[in-house]
């Protein structure tokens, strides 16, 4: 399977099934939008934001490994959700189960060029980050 990730090495494998099945979970997890850029108004996947770690296929059905961007995600919950209602709409795939890995840590390296092509957006309207200018602090005299 190809690298979905720039330059991550995302992992996909096929232990009973085959390339075609892992791919067709590939595509069917395109298909799930990433929530907080959904309420921005981005049509980024979870698949754009570089959140799968793996993708398994085996005896039970299929194993997916996921980073979230960030490891308290508020939305966590809605992802492994949508992820899990993928089997419903893959022939042959009784289950889905979502494996939350906490490493590697998410970082922008794992974005695909269509949303780092957003973020290089959004960070060029907004200006570059903003650091506050250092202020001295001293006592004053009791």
């Amino acid at each position: 399977m190809s690298n979905h990730f720039g330059s991550k090495a995302m992992q996909s494998t096929s232990t009973n099934g085959t390339a075609d099945a892992v791919e067709a979970v590939w595509r069917a997890l395109d298909d799930v939008k990433d929530p907080c850029n959904v309420l921005s108004g981005h049509d980024l996947s979870i698949v754009d934001m570089g959140l799968i770690n793996r993708v398994e296929i085996s005896d039970f059905g299929v194993e997916v490994a996921v980073t979230f961007t960030e490891p308290a995600c508020l939305f966590g919950y809605r992802i492994i959700e949508d992820i899990e209602d993928l089997a419903a709409g893959l022939p042959g795939v009784a289950e889905i189960r979502v494996v939350p890995e906490p490493f590697p840590l998410w970082d922008e390296s794992r974005l695909s060029p269509k949303a780092k092509q957003i973020y290089a957006n959004k960070k060029a309207q907004f200006g570059k980050r903003r650091t506050l200018p250092l202020v001295q602090i001293t006592e004053e005299p009791a």
